[in-house]
This record gives structure tokens, sequence and C-alpha cells, in this order.
């Protein structure tokens, strides 16, 4: 069955140098008088046919795939490309966050059309951290919001506690207790937010990428005293805490180098290892981080291996950035 997508993008490239290289979708539409086949190429006979085809049958594919090439996204097939449109238009005009199987479901008529989709996914997680407002937080000190609502009872009720934001504007109707200094750690992973345990603060999770752009306004809206962003130890770890750092000056990423060092002599297994692109991070304390990974091997370490071989190593950390 032919892609209609792949194909248009074909009759356009025809029409636009009057050859271009062979395709099983041109092969299908090739005939001795409006193309001819040399080999490995397609030359174009009949240009006024091939015209009148294109205007009635591509044009608008090919109009809107620029569109969407415009916007940084290449889809592959002509569901992606219109679906793309669609779930593009909606989040434009949508204010809030939803749940990503009724989204789907109400656009496509298939609850895991978007999640099955690569194309699709990518959309929605490039436009939906400019509108996220929900933050994932355990807190371990007195913090209340609306002199009311207080969350270090909340955490020890409920185990954790999801915020929406937008239910909180003013952000600072968050009112601290008086004169404590607040300390705030990221976490990258869902296991290590659910059972770690802080002293004092809020421990944060980031799910990835997924959450930043509501974590950082949770983060300056309380204005912490120590910022700690704990994360894997690989290429897209590093990109995390730079994502929050940038923002958020004099945040940590833990471990450290002091911490590495030791974990990696502990080490009784090798790990998958990577190159660290040192000269493409922003901070200097990542560069520095990712030359001393690359000088080791290029280690990938995920947070849970992390607190097995050294548990104590992040309340450590964190008492020495106070």
């Amino acid at each position: 069955m032919r892609n209609k997508l792949r194909f248009c993008l074909a009759l356009k490239r025809l029409l636009e140098q009057g050859e271009c290289r062979l395709t099983k979708d041109l092969a299908d539409f090739a005939s001795s008088e409006t193309i001819q086949i040399d080999g490995k190429r397609v030359i174009l006979q009949d240009r006024e046919y091939v015209e009148q085809y294109f205007q009635k049958h591509c044009q608008g594919v090919c109009s809107d795939y620029d569109r969407l090439v415009k916007l940084g996204y290449e889809p592959r097939s002509e569901s992606d490309l219109q679906d793309g449109l669609s779930l593009i238009a909606h989040l434009n005009k949508s204010p809030h966050i939803e749940d990503v199987k009724l989204l789907s479901a109400s656009l496509f008529g298939q609850a895991k059309r978007i999640e099955r989709s690569s194309f699709l996914s990518r959309i929605l997680r490039d436009y939906w951290p400019k509108k996220q407002d929900i933050v994932l937080l355990r807190c371990f000190s007195p913090f209340y919001i609306n002199q009311q609502i207080e969350l270090f009872q909340l955490t020890a009720l409920l185990g954790a506690v999801a915020l929406r934001l937008s239910y909180l504007q003013p952000l600072d109707n968050l009112q601290k207790q008086q004169n404590k200094q607040v300390i705030a750690v990221t976490s990258e992973n869902l296991a290590p937010f659910l059972h770690l345990n802080l002293p004092e603060g809020f421990l944060i999770y980031t799910e990835g990428f997924a959450m930043l752009e509501s974590v950082v306004s949770f983060l300056k809206a309380i204005e912490p005293a120590v910022v700690v962003h704990f994360g894997d130890v690989d290429v897209k770890g590093l990109q995390i805490y730079e994502k929050i750092a940038t923002r958020m000056p004099g945040c940590r990423f833990y471990p450290d180098k002091e911490t590495l060092a030791e974990i990696l002599a502990k080490m009784q297994f090798d790990s998958r290892s990577v190159e660290y692109p040192d000269a493409e991070y922003q901070t200097e304390e990542i560069k520095e981080l990712a030359k001393f990974l690359n000088a080791m091997g290029g280690p990938v370490i995920e947070q849970e291996t992390l607190l097995h071989l050294c548990p104590d190593g992040l309340l450590k950390f964190i008492r020495g950035s106070g």
C-alpha cells in the first residue's frame, strides 16, 4: 500500500528537479506518458499532467508537512501528519494538562494512539512542559498553604502530595515556618523519591524532564536556601540537572566527583559506559564532572545503585551544601 506522504514528497521533488531517486511509491505511479524510470532514477515526462495531479492530490499534504517541519517535527506517514496537526491545534487552545488516554480518545478515538506513537509523544512532551502546573512532593518540615493546609502533615498521612500550582496562585500563598531555611532535593526517578526520607525540607519528583517547568516554578516560590538535584549518572541525567541549575543559581548535583570516586571503588560489577559530551554542557560544574566521568571510562550509574552503594551519601552532601 502506497505511503501517501512519501509519495507526495517524492512527486514534489520530481517537479522541482525534473528527476529524482526511484522509490517504490513513484514506481507504482510510473507510466510511459507521465514519468520514465531510468535505472534508479525517475525522469519527468509530462509536466502538465503531473502538476495537475500534484495540485489535486498532494498540494495540501505537502503544505501541512511544511507547517510541521517549520515547528521542528518531521512526520513519516500521513496519519502522523494529520494527527500531529490535530494534537498541536488542541494543545495551543487548551490551558491545562489532561489525562493522556482521555486526550487521545477524544482526539483520535483511540485511548493509546498517543502513547503508541513516538512522533505524537514527542509533540506532547514539547508542548506540555510549557503548561505544567503539577508538582509531586514530600514535605518534611512544617509548611503551610494559605495558613491552613499543612504539607508536612499531609505527607505523613498520604506519603506524597500532588499540588496543582494553578490553584495556588499567587504562589506566595505558600508559607514556611518563620525564620526557617528551606532545603529542597529534586529526584529524577520515582523509586528514590518514594523511599528517601529527609531530616527536613522538600523532596520533589521531576519525572525525568517531564515536570521540570512546574518543579522550577515551585522552587522559585519556596525560595530554598539549599537546592540539590539527585539524578542518574548518565548523559540525560546531567542534562536534567542543568535545566534546573541554569534557572536556580546555587543548585548542586549529587553525586559529586568525590562521591562518585567512592562509589566506583565499591562497584564489583561493570556498569555500561557512554561518552559524555563535556563540551556541550552549559555549566562548568557539569563540564568538569563529564570530563571526570570520561576519564573514569564513562560509567553509567542509576540513582538506585547510588543509594545502595552509598546510603548516607546524599544526607552528608546536603549537610555539606548548607
